[in-house]
């Protein structure tokens, strides 16, 4: 009989009115890694700068704040806007790290014509590439990452990529607890967390502490009632912040310090949970972990 298939997406949880959530929107355009290099999540900050600017030029002139991050003389935007996040295979026995794809997150003030601009890039960039061979589904677009290769990026539907890590409700479910599958670069430098002193170095450690904490509450989140900050990795696959490449990548620009942080709230809050100095670049990127289960170190 005549018939038409019909795509389902993933059902939006109901909201418990106490769930607190972050500026966030939890609706994301997720890019699976296809083909090409497989990266470390390491590689974080610079597939993301690369597939940044890759939209940028498949967008409208002038190109909206929302999608650049820059404000109009060329600076670091101040108002909320794009996150490009890789998404690193954590979480599990056999994690190893390697990024599986890149999340496109939009904050959830963003009003639906700067929604359309940020798209009207991606189907720009789509369908430079597309073919007759794709049939029903999206075309791989290629990310040239230079001496790296070519990473080939293929848009899934929403919720239904096989992968855990590909599925934004993995990273944005209610808990209590929150651990970083990548660092958060702190926005004010806290001290030698290294320091051979031991006041000093429990000095440094209370200073990132209490930086966290406002970087919680500045994407809309409460307080915690714990904040653990460690300089080794917490979930399985999550790799040390000193592994990481210098953040920013410009030299001119002060190195920002890089922790792991476990967080605890009173009550389960909502994510995703982006937060610190590199939040727009995939740094700063927490999973959502049991809230009867230990924290693996």
């Amino acid at each position: 009989m005549p018939a038409t298939f019909v795509r389902y997406r993933e059902g939006r949880k109901l909201t418990s009115p106490e769930w607190e959530r972050s500026h966030f929107d939890d609706e994301w355009v997720i890019l699976a890694r296809v083909a090409g290099p497989r990266l470390p999540s390491t590689a974080t900050t610079g597939l993301s700068r690369q597939l940044r600017r890759a939209l940028i030029s498949f967008a409208e002139q002038p190109v909206p704040e929302l999608l650049s991050g820059r404000g109009p003389g060329g600076d670091a935007s101040q108002a909320a806007h794009l996150a490009v996040v890789p998404l690193p295979f954590v979480g599990s026995e056999h994690a190893d790290g390697a990024l599986l794809g890149v999340a496109l997150v939009l904050p959830r003030s963003v009003d639906p014509a700067q929604r359309r601009a940020v798209m009207a890039a991606v189907a720009r960039f789509e369908a430079t590439y597309a073919s007759p061979e794709d049939g029903d589904d999206a075309p791989a677009i290629p990310l040239d990452l230079g001496s790296a290769g070519v990473l080939n990026l293929q848009r899934v539907a929403w919720g239904e990529h096989k992968s855990a890590n590909l599925r934004s409700t993995t990273w944005s479910r209610a808990s209590r607890t929150w651990t970083t599958a990548t660092p958060v670069a702190l926005d004010r430098h806290p001290g030698d967390l290294h320091d051979d002193d031991h006041a000093k170095r429990q000095a440094a450690f209370e200073a990132a502490r209490a930086d966290v904490i406002e970087a919680v509450r500045r994407i809309g989140l409460p307080s915690p009632v714990a904040v653990e900050v460690f300089r080794s990795c917490l979930l399985p696959g999550s790799a040390k912040p000193r592994t990481f490449p210098r953040f920013p990548s410009d030299s001119s620009r002060p190195q920002r310090v890089l922790v792991h942080v476990n967080l605890r709230f009173a009550v389960p809050v909502r994510g995703p949970i982006l937060m610190g100095a590199g939040r727009y670049q995939g740094l700063g990127l927490f999973r959502p972990v049991d809230d009867d289960r230990e924290v693996s170190r």
